[in-house]
């Protein structure tokens, strides 16, 4: 009745909240190889102290070699024991059908310092996939990222500025603050954010707009050399279909690079 990482929600009738009289019966993981999760804390290259839930199968074989696919959107742990509903999703991962065909899941916390964006999202990251590359059932040559929206972003950021990740699939991220910060044509309040004070970047684009063009990422576009795999919508109303767009043209493709198109959200 109460949901669990391993257990469906389901619906109950109680009179005293000490009794329950189950009234559905859905139990969808019994037609998967289920998932388990667990909390790890791990050092990272600044010494501070990071946590990330991993998602393993319920056969997992420690004798095996698994590849990893690293999903971040910020902070992830307290997420450790919810339920994940297998199903296909418009934004981020199907981690239980991703688990159950022979991946690991990592969702690492992300800390970032006020105007540290991408200097602080590269300790994080590093600092997870050093963790994780020192278990013997981990398949260091094939570690993955993959994020959605902010989480996209992150990814077109690291791809940018580490080669260590096999692939990348980046859904709906942004490419260009220094662009879109004055793309008045969407309502793009999550990229109007980052030019608060108080925000990540720590200052207004007038004041430092250095920094916006160091994290604006189609500048750097010739520095990727890890495959990518660009999700977006044309009818995104949030971050506009053309970042990802610009980033895979701008991109000289020298391996597998798609840009699918999707409708809605």
């Amino acid at each position: 009745m109460f949901p669990t990482v391993e257990k469906t929600p389901n619906l109950a009738f109680t009179r005293d909240l000490k009794h329950y009289k189950e009234l559905t019966s859905l139990y969808p993981e019994e037609q998967y190889n289920w998932i388990t999760s667990e909390l790890h804390t791990y050092k990272g290259g600044d010494i501070n102290t990071y946590q990330g839930v991993l998602y393993k199968p319920e056969n997992f074989d420690p004798k095996k070699k698994y590849p990893v696919i690293f999903n971040f959107y910020q902070s992830l742990s307290n997420t450790l024991h919810e339920h994940i509903t297998p199903q296909p999703v418009g934004a981020g991962l199907n981690i239980p059908y991703l688990v159950s065909n022979g991946y690991l899941v990592f969702c690492p916390d992300i800390h970032i310092g006020q105007g540290r964006f991408g200097e602080d999202l590269l300790i994080s990251i590093e600092a997870a996939a050093d963790h994780l590359s020192t278990f013997d059932w981990v398949d260091a040559s094939k570690l993955a990222l993959s994020g959605h929206s902010y989480g996209g972003f992150e990814v077109n950021y690291l791809v940018t500025r580490t080669d260590r990740f096999a692939c990348a699939l980046s859904g709906a991220g942004i490419s260009s603050i220094a662009n879109n910060i004055f793309d008045l044509g969407h309502r793009n309040e999550e990229v109007r954010s980052f030019a608060k004070p108080s925000s990540r970047m720590g200052a207004e684009f007038e004041d430092n707009p250095q920094l916006y063009i160091k994290n604006s990422l189609i500048f750097f576009t010739k520095e990727v050399n890890t495959p990518v795999l660009f999700v977006h919508s044309e009818d995104d109303r949030n971050v506009p279909f053309y970042h990802s767009m610009q980033f895979f043209k701008l991109k000289n493709i020298s391996f597998s690079n798609l840009v699918i198109q999707r409708c809605g959200q």
